[in-house]
């Protein structure tokens, strides 16, 4: 065994790129709860909540990435980030396996898997065009059940008398109730800013979740065989987000590191069609860059035009 293996097999976060995204997830709860240590004019305050935003609007993509591969080799610290993650977002670890590991990559076989019926629920229709009503549309009615849904599958997995997987559901269930547990107590002692952090700030996180879940996958239905998600070859956005742009390679490669996507997606031969999926630059002046990037695929060397 080379020195440099022995070196990377010894590390405690299996891979230095996400060094950046371990520091932000353990920080990320000290900067939701600083502002309930704050007394100060309304104007500071709204400025605090702008701060807290910015710095905290990347985390669920930090949650994606750590649920699909977690950070270290330490089981404890991987449940410790997850705990972490889960209070700065409020869609714990539980949340994400059961929606999108265990729901959203198995829906072109969700027929073959009867357990996994309830992610009808939040599928989305690769060929309706995108539109402001259509989203609107999508998060009214996704929204609440990516709240109400996995914590209605953890409580009832958890209480079955015979399950091979109801150890996984309980600790799950463990991880939403002291989340939830600590967020409902100081929602009791601080009303105001509870609603403000955590009311305002999870609804956030679940909407535009829910959005660019849409985003990836609406209209994406054309020739290709790999025409069951949209890509973003941005480069501000992969930097910002992780190469979570490389959607089809993230698909059809769930558990590589998001550093290879690119790679990834270049050996299949993708390639943005050139048409937005968004007709519009914008929607309602908001995620103008996330929106206008996203583009439907085709595949370089069966496509030269």
């Amino acid at each position: 065994m080379s020195p440099a293996h022995t070196i990377a097999s010894d590390r405690l976060i299996i891979h230095p790129e996400d060094r950046p995204q371990v520091i932000l997830a353990l920080v990320g709860p000290a900067i939701l709860l600083f502002p309930f240590l704050l007394s100060a004019p309304l104007w500071v305050e709204i400025l605090v909540w702008i701060n807290c935003w910015f710095l905290l609007c990347r985390h669920n993509y930090i949650l994606h990435n750590h649920v699909h591969r977690p950070f270290t080799r330490l089981k404890l610290l991987n449940r410790v980030i997850g705990l972490c993650l889960g209070f700065t977002t409020g869609m714990t670890a539980g949340n994400w396996k059961i929606t999108h590991i265990h729901g959203h990559h198995v829906e072109h076989s969700v027929a073959a898997l009867r357990n996994r019926s309830y992610v009808k629920q939040l599928a989305i229709t690769d060929d309706e065009s995108f539109s402001a009503a259509s989203v609107a549309r999508h998060l009214m009615r996704t929204v609440p059940i990516q709240w109400v849904l996995p914590v209605f599958i953890l409580f009832r997995e958890s209480l079955k008398p015979r399950s091979y997987r109801r150890v996984f559901y309980r600790f799950y269930l463990i991880e939403f109730l002291i989340v939830y547990g600590a967020v409902a107590l100081l929602c009791w002692l601080w009303p105001a800013k509870g609603a403000a952090y955590f009311g305002i700030i999870y609804i956030l996180v679940y909407s535009i979740s829910r959005y660019m879940d849409y985003i990836t996958h609406v209209s994406s239905n054309n020739a290709s065989r790999y025409s069951f998600a949209n890509i973003c070859l941005n480069p501000r956005f992969n930097a910002t987000f992780w190469n979570f742009g490389h959607h089809v390679a993230h698909h059809l490669h769930p558990k590589a590191h998001w550093s290879q996507l690119p790679t990834l997606s270049s050996h299949l031969g993708l390639m943005e069609d050139g048409t937005p999926v968004a007709k519009s630059r914008s929607f309602l002046r908001f995620h103008a860059p996330v929106t206008y990037h996203w583009y439907r695929i085709r595949e370089v060397w069966r496509d030269p035009a």
